[in-house]
């Protein structure tokens, strides 16, 4: 069976068992949101030239300035586009933590496809506290998301990447055939492909047993 590979607007690496996806194409006059609140408020504009393109979804990674107001919104306007025929694709990259500072009330609305849970730099909830403590981080985001939702293990790809870094080996062996058995596993988010030299090589036979083309797993974000 064919695949396609989802361009979403982020920077980043994942794995996904899905199969194939169909694009989407947004209106040939182009499409554009702005906030109508008061200039207080952070303005979301989001401009497509017509034929320029063809843009799968977009990646929600804030970071900042740790307040979930308006999140929710703009994936609401967001998700508006998507129709029967072509979806918009969401997703989100919370920290590990629960909840989330700034995406936990996105989160709840229910709409993203796939969120990649940053199980690093958070000593509380990454492989600092061990294979077990990675886990037990697993399933409190896997019981914790809205039906539909599919959980991405988000993991630094290189112990520069960032703290909390497990060998990959270890997830390959230890966390990978635990977590596999959860109902909305999604697979494996890396940060990022510049740190990735060998990881995503040796974890990907884990990722999705079953699947016989590995190379069909890979979803680029660019």
């Amino acid at each position: 069976m064919a695949t396609k590979t989802l361009l979403i607007l982020s920077i980043l690496l994942a794995f996904s068992c899905s199969g194939p996806q169909k694009p989407v194409e947004f209106p040939p006059t182009g499409a554009k949101m702005a906030s109508k609140e008061p200039s207080s408020r952070p303005r979301h504009e989001l401009h497509w030239a017509p034929g320029a393109v063809t843009l799968d979804g977009i990646d929600f990674d804030i970071e900042y300035p740790g307040t979930t107001k308006y999140w929710d919104d703009l994936a609401r306007a967001l998700a508006s586009y998507s129709t029967p025929a072509k979806k918009v694709y969401l997703s989100a990259a919370p920290q590990c933590p629960i909840p989330d500072r700034n995406l936990d009330t996105a989160i709840k609305t229910g709409l993203f496809d796939y969120v990649w849970v940053q199980f690093y730099n958070n000593p509380g909830c990454d492989y600092r506290s061990g294979v077990s403590g990675l886990i037990a981080a697993w399933n409190q985001w896997s019981a914790y998301l809205p039906e539909g939702n599919q959980l991405f293990l988000g993991l630094p790809a290189a112990p520069g990447a960032g703290a909390g870094y497990a060998p990959p080996d270890v997830i390959a062996n230890q966390v990978l055939p635990v977590i596999r058995s959860s109902k909305n596993y999604g697979g494996v988010m890396l940060w990022s492909r510049f740190y990735d030299t060998s990881f995503s090589k040796i974890i990907q036979p884990a990722v999705c047993p079953n699947t016989l083309h590995h190379e069909n797993l890979l979803i680029s974000m660019v």
